[in-house]
């Protein structure tokens, strides 16, 4: 059994060496002013409990240092400004040591360094060898053979405005290591069950991890398929045997030159510093002397003949002798993942490379331009040719401040998918040219004082690139246009100019050259609560037709204004938002037509139909009121029984709410029906507006409860159900000769945290009959994965079921499976499982397994992933 016997307590205090900040300038009494900051220093034996303990000390000179000589295996901790933000602690275990130190200053100790101590001492000085063991702010852990550490103080002094003075104490560690070897730990509290988030060291991050960065999207070269690069399913966690342990670092002697708040210095001989998310380390960077210096501008790491070990093997040494690389730089390859594809694709390779980035790792030891990357992407595939691009990063968003942002990403490829049997290759995927590529571009910049600009540049050589390269961004809907926008704010009003111009050759488009117009909403006008809200624009539209479309182009001006008050009171508990307004267009150039037909609609794709028999453009002006009333109107009713509670549920304590309302919308009148044979040039859904009358009723209805345990305990929404039944009084007008639309109901239960079921239908509410209807299941596999089951209906296409999950089975594996069966059609669907493994941290090895939808062909494929980073700043080096 062994105990831990305390056998001093000493107070530091200033030191008598320190650096004064503004010396010159500041008052001789600052001398005497009382610093702000104090250290305190414990030092104990740990000694067998029927162990007799003793100690030795002598004084060197008569006012020379005390020694005090512990044999035994002493404890010492250290602790520095408790309480505040630059809280430092030390722990520090040693077979045996030596301790040097001075009485404080006027101090009558009579030689006895144990009354010296209880008064106070400074210049502190710690010796110890045999097995060391020290832990640094609870994040970075040492073991060594021998130590030497000295506790010496600088003594700081700051001056307000009215010229008061304030003195600070800040602990300056210096001292050596022999034969060390350090980690550090996890930086934050695991904030769920599931673990820390995965972290990566020095010098990458995980290519998995980087998949979920805006940095990096499926747009960085031309991706084969979603089923060439495993995919990610949200943060990363680590089990808990995984957790810390996130940078090594070994030397046959570490020297700590400053660890101040202005400079952290420390110097390796023979050392290597690696990365690992486990316990073994499988890279280093090594070199002969080893030295990282940060300040608050700038953190560098110092090389003489620095190599590359894998594993501890040497790899690669650097031809310099010399080498300064900045801990901000990032590596120059930003991506590299290698592919064996399926038959469409084949194998190949996709890599892009920043040339800033390049330039600052091997040439320029000053810290980089980080918000610029500018590089070259180079792909390759072997059954469809050499993919060439550029890619350029710049700035970033911050939210309420002025800020620039910009991404280029660019891929042009010579494809001969056209040379090969399409419906095998390719699916339903031709190809029209061979040379094919893209450009897409994204630019933002707020200058402040109200004034933003907005920019999307969307070009494909064919309409059928983005679904065979980018498919999620296809399968997601994204914006497809390309547009510029300035905005200017001025109190409650919006200013805007907008450029939409045609850039797709194969895309019939309606242009916006350009729009001009002012919004605004709610304005309070007068002292009743009355509210004004308005849309004006102004625009010279043109229409389009794409490669191989036969429709005229057409054109025109048109101006457009929508415009309403509201007055929203409250009755009782009733809360009601009456409006009235009005919208007026007016357009430069019309159609005129058969008085017997009916004014045109738009076509399939939103945009001009052509001409009918008998339509005629005509140069004129033509206008439109349609003016409009309505109200909204809603109530709610709660109640709440504390006392509640059903365990196996979930449920501790209930709160009800169901909120029931109405919303009202009649536009009363179009003015062109008094215009017999004219019509608007339908080149958007402005020109079709039409009289309207329609009523919606429902309710959402909500059961809350609480859930979750200490920190984690909140209210959440337990069942949710809403429904939704619109009523058309004008039928044959509005909704095709039915009184009743749709009845949507949707609904979530949250029986417990990490489970939900949710369910969502259309219901016509005559026939009973479904039209379109999804289910899904979700919950979470113990901590470390998602799974989940659905259905959806699509009435008269298909009606499939499927089962789906993610497994991150520990740090280094994850699993994904994904099955789907189609009911109406009584054959499977999708087939994919995909096993993803951690390798050497910064590379993704992953094997998939694929059964397509279409033909029915089976794939496998072999993937090896990789995404280089350098640390996100210097605190992930020293801390």
């Amino acid at each position: 059994m062994t105990d831990a016997r305390a056998i001093l307590l000493c107070l530091l205090l200033p030191a008598v060496v320190g650096v004064v900040a503004h010396a010159q300038s500041a008052d001789p009494k600052s001398d005497q002013l009382t610093p702000k900051t104090k250290g305190s220093v414990q030092i104990r034996f740990i000694v067998e409990d029927d162990q007799n303990t003793f100690s030795e000390w002598w004084r060197e000179e008569d006012d020379g240092p005390f020694v005090l000589a512990l044999p035994y295996a002493v404890e010492l901790r250290y602790s520095d400004g408790e309480g505040t933000s630059n809280e430092r602690k030390l722990t520090l275990l040693a077979d045996r040591a030596l301790i040097w130190f001075e009485p404080g200053n006027g101090r009558n100790v009579q030689g006895d360094p144990f009354l010296a101590m209880s008064q106070g001492a400074q210049n502190l000085q710690f010796y110890g060898e045999g097995h060391i063991w020290m832990k640094y702010n609870d994040s970075v852990t040492v073991r060594a053979d021998r130590v030497f550490l000295d506790f010496s103080r600088n003594k700081l002094v700051t001056y307000d405005a009215n010229g008061e003075e304030t003195v600070f104490e800040e602990l300056n560690l210096k001292g050596t290591f022999d034969n060390v070897r350090a980690h550090s730990g996890a930086e934050n509290v695991v904030d769920s069950p599931g673990g820390n988030p995965l972290k990566a060291g020095i010098g990458t991050d995980s290519s998995a991890g980087d998949a979920n960065d805006t940095t990096r999207d499926e747009r960085v070269g031309a991706a084969p398929s979603e089923d060439a690069v495993p995919s990610t399913a949200g943060r990363q966690k680590s089990l808990p045997q995984e957790q810390g342990l996130r940078l090594f670092l070994r030397a046959q002697q570490l020297r700590i030159v400053s660890l101040n708040k202005e400079l952290q210095e420390i110097e390796l001989e023979e050392g290597s510093v690696s990365s690992s998310s486990l316990a073994i380390a499988s890279y280093s960077l090594f070199a002969e002397e080893i030295t990282i210096r940060l300040t608050s501008i700038r953190g560098t790491v110092y090389m003489t003949r620095p190599a590359v070990r894998i594993l501890d093997y040497p790899l690669l040494t650097l031809p310099v002798d010399d080498y300064a690389y900045d801990i901000d730089s990032q590596p120059p390859i930003r991506q590299l993942d290698i592919f064996l594809s399926d038959r469409r694709f084949g194998y190949g390779f996709r890599t892009y490379i920043d040339a800033v980035a390049t330039y600052d790792f091997f040439a320029d030891p000053e810290p980089p331009f980080n918000p610029l990357h500018l590089g070259p992407q180079i792909d390759y595939y072997s059954r469809r040719g050499l993919g060439l691009g550029a890619n350029l990063d710049w700035g970033g968003i911050s939210p309420f401040r002025t800020y620039g942002a910009a991404m280029l990403r660019s891929l042009y490829i010579n494809d001969p998918g056209d040379k090969r049997n399409r419906a095998r290759d390719l699916g339903w995927y031709p190809v029209e040219k061979h040379s094919r590529g893209r450009i897409w571009g994204a630019y933002s910049q707020n200058f402040g004082d109200g004034w933003q600009i907005d920019h999307l540049l969307n070009y494909s050589s064919d309409r059928n690139f983005r679904r065979e390269f980018y498919e999620s961004e296809y399968d997601n809907n994204e914006l497809e246009d390309s547009f510029i926008q300035l905005t200017k704010r001025y109190n409650n009003l919006n200013f805007f100019l907008l450029l939409e111009p045609k850039v797709h050759p194969w895309q019939s488009k309606t242009e916006y050259l350009p729009t001009l117009g002012f919004d605004t909403s709610r304005i309070v006008l007068g002292d009743f609560g009355l509210q004004f809200s308005s849309h004006t624009e102004a625009s010279i539209m043109r229409f389009r037709p794409g490669d191989g479309d036969d429709r005229d182009e057409v054109s025109t001006l048109r101006a457009d204004s929508n415009s309403q008050f509201n007055l929203p009171f409250e009755v009782g508990p009733f809360a009601i938002d009456p409006f009235v307004g009005s919208r007026v267009t007016v357009a430069a150039n019309h159609l005129k037509m058969n008085e017997a037909n009916s004014r045109p609609g738009l076509s399939g794709d939103g945009t001009f139909p052509g001409y009918r028999a008998g339509d005629q453009q005509q140069t004129g002006i033509l206008y439109r009121f349609l003016p409009f009333v309505g109200v909204n109107m809603q109530t709610f009713f709660t109640g709440t029984w504390g006392d509640v509670q059903v365990p196996w549920l979930g449920i501790d304590g209930v709160r009800h709410v169901f909120a029931p309302f109405v919303r009202y919308t009649n536009v009363l009148y179009n003015s062109l029906d008094d215009i017999d044979g004219r019509a608007f040039i339908p080149l958007d859904v402005v020109d079709t507006l039409d009289e309207f009358h329609e009523i919606r009723v429902g309710f959402r209805n909500r059961v809350q409860t609480r859930q979750g345990w200490g920190d984690d305990r909140r209210t959440v929404d337990y069942f949710e159900l809403m429904a939704e039944l619109p009523i058309y009084p004008q039928r044959k007008r509005d909704n095709d000769g039915d009184l009743l639309g749709d009845l949507e109901v949707a609904s979530v239960w949250r029986p417990a945290p990490g489970f939900a079921i949710a369910g969502r239908m259309f219901i016509n509410p005559l026939s009973g009959n479904l039209n379109r209807a999804s289910a899904e299941f979700r919950f979470d596999v113990l901590s470390f994965g998602q799974a989940s089951i659905y259905y959806r209906l699509l009435k008269g296409q298909h009606q499939v079921v499927g089962i789906q999950g993610d497994l991150r089975v520990s740090e280094l594996y994850r699993i994904g499976f994904k099955q789907e069966y189609d009911l109406q059609a009584g054959k499977f669907r999708e087939t994919r499982i995909e096993v993803t493994r951690r390798i050497l941290e910064a590379f993704d090895l992953g094997f998939v397994f694929k059964r397509d939808a279409v033909d029915g062909d089976v794939s496998f494929y072999l993937s090896l992933s990789a995404a280089f980073r350098g640390p996100s700043s210097s605190a992930g080096l020293l801390r």
